[in-house]
């Protein structure tokens, strides 16, 4: 039964490519050249009514490209918008230590927070741990959704997502009045400049106009977010600062 086709489909040639085996069997094959692959779909397929099942994928191999690194020099720097082959190997190491110093501080946080968590316990409001739980619920799906999941196997995942969700709201919201109450004890307040950056920022990625964004956030009652985020992340920053770093032999 004919399931479905696609065409100018491209595609590394490579045994973790597409499905278990399918590249295997176009190895050797010539622009121009058809055949058949022979595939068995994993128990585990995203979508169950294939999960399990065998396939045959009739193929028509219409070109044969090879992937080559170019040649690094100026002209390849020039064409990246950068003047020098020094210019642009400074901004790849540029780029690759802010990346790392990031991924580092996003850790630190992480650490702190786990340690805030472990140390101080308290009741949540019910209605406020709903609705929370309700929010994580519509992002997750959200997502799901976008990724390609369909209406069937998010419901029968539910209760796996309804488990996390409710495990998450109960940190967030932890978190979330363990950093405010830090804040008001350090008096650590957030500016408008700093607001007006934020958005800035956002609207750079957005590709939009602050003005706009602004006014978009504004008519939603979106701003006391972005302040909220902006206190968080000064309120994190200050305790990183504070805390007694260890380096772990093998971490």
């Amino acid at each position: 039964k004919g399931l479905g086709e696609n065409k100018e489909f491209c595609l590394l040639i490579s045994s973790e490519s597409f499905l278990p085996g399918f590249c295997d069997q176009l190895i050797g094959a010539n622009a121009g050249e058809k055949r058949q692959a022979l595939v068995d779909f994993p128990v585990d397929f995203p979508q169950k009514p294939l999960a399990g099942k065998k396939a045959t994928f009739f193929v028509d191999v219409v070109s044969i490209k090879e992937k080559k690194l170019p040649e690094l020099n100026d002209e390849l720097a020039k064409k990246l918008g950068v003047e020098s082959l020094d210019k642009l190997k400074e901004a790849v190491r540029k780029s690759l230590l802010s990346e790392a110093e990031g991924q580092q501080n996003a850790d630190l946080r992480r650490q702190v927070v786990d340690h805030l968590l472990g140390k101080v316990a308290f009741d949540l409001p019910e209605s406020l741990v709903q609705q929370e739980t309700r929010s994580i619920i519509y992002d997750v799906v959200r997502e799901n959704s976008v990724r390609g999941a369909t209406k069937e196997q998010l419901e029968q995942k539910k209760n796996e997502i309804f488990g996390f969700a409710a495990r998450s709201a109960q940190d967030r919201l932890r978190t979330s009045f363990i950093l405010d109450a830090i804040a008001q004890a350090e008096q650590i307040k957030v500016d408008e400049a700093e607001v007006e950056q934020q958005i800035a920022q956002l609207a750079q990625r957005s590709r939009t106009t602050p003005e706009r964004l602004k006014a978009q956030l504004t008519e939603k009652g979106g701003l006391g977010e972005i302040e909220e985020q902006i206190l968080v992340s000064k309120t994190l920053d200050f305790l990183v600062a504070q805390a007694k770093i260890e380096t772990v032999a093998g971490a």
